[in-house]
């Protein structure tokens, strides 16, 4: 997943690289065609089957270090992620409201109980991961997936989905961008048809444009 900072100056994104070198993080610097400089962070969080515990605690904690630590005074901070990333930002930002200006859910799991039901995995994914079986402890799988903290969000978010997306279902898509929509939350979902899991690495030319074309513009949009 990615922890972006809007609209910095060079100087301080060459001093928050040496900052992040050698640590849990790494970062890279983008330039856009009109001059807009972002730093985006990409974390090195600790891996786990409970997921929504430690890795939630890395991804905020260590933004936040950073943050302190450089002195950064420019408040405009995007996440975003695909897949498990996009599990974790949903996740996020259902339990940090005020820290984003902007988010980007991609190919998202957000309910692991619905997931069991329709991914091409849901049979022994979940329960292999949250180390409960649904049957015995259907709570507790609510309680471990993003919608359950949904009401929760207010970030700005676009949610990005593919169609034929087996792996995570555009129904978990559909689910979140239903609740962001009912409680007036600014939101947009973005449907790719005939694309599946793999739309950003090998979906058509035409398609990854799009996709990176309207991840900046959001970005841009809430970031500057």
């Amino acid at each position: 997943m990615k922890i972006l900072t809007g609209n910095s100056n060079k100087h301080l994104s060459q001093k928050i690289s040496k900052f992040l070198k050698n640590r849990l993080v790494n970062s890279n610097i983008r330039r856009f065609a009109d001059g807009e400089i972002y730093i985006e962070i990409n974390e090195n969080i600790r891996g786990g089957k409970n997921w929504g515990v430690k890795d939630a605690h890395d991804v905020v904690t260590s933004f936040k270090k950073m943050v302190r630590k450089m002195g950064i005074e420019n408040k405009n901070y995007g996440i975003m992620g695909g897949s498990y990333g996009g599990f974790m930002t949903s996740w996020v930002i259902g339990h940090n409201n005020k820290l984003f200006k902007s988010a980007i859910v991609e190919r998202a799991l957000i309910n692991w109980e619905t997931m069991v039901g329709t991914s091409d995995i849901g049979i022994g994914f979940p329960e292999m991961y949250l180390l409960s079986d649904m049957e015995k402890d259907l709570n507790f799988y609510r309680k471990k997936s993003p919608i359950s903290v949904a009401s929760n969000i207010k970030t700005p978010t676009l949610i990005i989905h593919s169609e034929e997306d087996y792996r995570c279902p555009v129904e978990q898509a559909e689910q979140l961008f239903s609740n962001l929509k009912r409680r007036g939350i600014e939101s947009a979902m973005l449907r790719f048809p005939g694309e599946s899991h793999e739309l950003s690495r090998s979906g058509k030319p035409i398609h990854r444009k799009q996709r990176f074309e309207h991840i900046i513009n959001w970005h841009k949009k809430y970031l500057t």
